[in-house]
């Protein structure tokens, strides 16, 4: 019995080895039936395929050029929309810098007259005094602390100047008839044009004319006193980086206004002659008399 056992046992482990030994062949066969067999490709063949992948490289690569044309063109179009928005806010009628200008000319304009005629009648309020420093205040908002205006150089020369004008004649008012802008985005220029009217006082020819006074032309005196006289004004403003005025051309015509009033323009020159305003258009306090 433990002989037949041990027959059969070997008989078991026979067969199982060659089950194995048919199940690898097997296997190994199906493997190397499912590897495709490399096929050498012709001249042509390899010349078509070059084509084919150069084909769609090219189709590829136009479609990115296409692309990075269009965007680029759609940041032109922005840029100019922009630009255009910027120039229009800054630069048309109702631009910033318009305002600004506007607002500057009419704060004096109107409060300074008013503040001359108090300052004649030597009670100078305290609703004018709140008013003057309103106004220096202003000025060093827009103003760059070094601004020159012909041959003053600061906000308070020039707020000085609007006083002496206004002083300088009875009835001192003036009226904004255009203000326009030029220049390039960065260093943009406003132009104010304006016409300034008053009647003129024994004060104007003080202040202005000083001269007629020394050589005591009453001739001239006779002409000019107690009539009314209109000037007209042009006002370059230029404009620092930080959007502050830097620099004020100002430009009155004190000759023109006087020769209209008696078509003389002998006469016009002679007081002329005789003023203490300098060519930028500035009263020369130390030319004029004292009161």
């Amino acid at each position: 019995m433990e002989s037949l056992r041990r027959d059969i046992g070997l008989v078991l482990e026979s067969e199982r080895r060659r089950f194995q030994t048919v199940a690898e062949a097997a296997t190994d066969s199906n493997t190397a039936c499912q590897q495709p067999k490399r096929s050498v490709l012709t001249s042509s063949e390899r010349g078509r395929a070059f084509r084919a992948r150069w084909k769609q490289y090219e189709t590829t690569l136009q479609r990115q050029v296409d692309e990075l044309r269009r965007q680029v063109a759609d940041l032109e179009a922005r840029e100019s929309i922009w630009h255009s928005i910027r120039l229009q806010r800054r630069h048309d009628t109702h631009g910033s810098l318009v305002k600004l200008v506007h607002k500057y000319y009419t704060m004096f304009q109107d409060s300074t007259n008013a503040m001359a005629l108090e300052d004649r009648r030597g009670r100078l309020s305290s609703a004018l005094l709140k008013i003057h420093r309103l106004q220096e205040e202003f000025l060093d908002r827009v103003m760059d602390p070094d601004v020159v205006a012909g041959d003053l150089v600061g906000p308070r020369a020039i707020m000085e100047q609007w006083h002496q004008y206004s002083k300088s004649h009875a009835q001192f008012s003036g009226k904004i008839t255009r203000i326009t802008v030029s220049g390039p985005e960065e260093n943009p220029m406003v132009l104010l044009q304006a016409t300034a009217t008053g009647i003129i006082t024994t004060t104007t020819f003080r202040m202005l004319f000083p001269g007629v006074l020394a050589t005591q032309r009453h001739d001239l005196i006779d002409k000019f006193l107690h009539q009314r006289v209109s000037y007209d004004i042009s006002i370059r403003y230029l404009f620092a980086d930080d959007g502050r005025i830097c620099a004020e051309l100002v430009e009155i015509g004190f000759l023109h206004g006087l020769l209209r009033i008696t078509g003389r323009i002998q006469d016009a020159a002679a007081l002329m002659d005789a003023s203490a305003i300098s060519s930028y258009s500035t009263v020369r306090a130390s030319r004029a008399l004292a009161p």
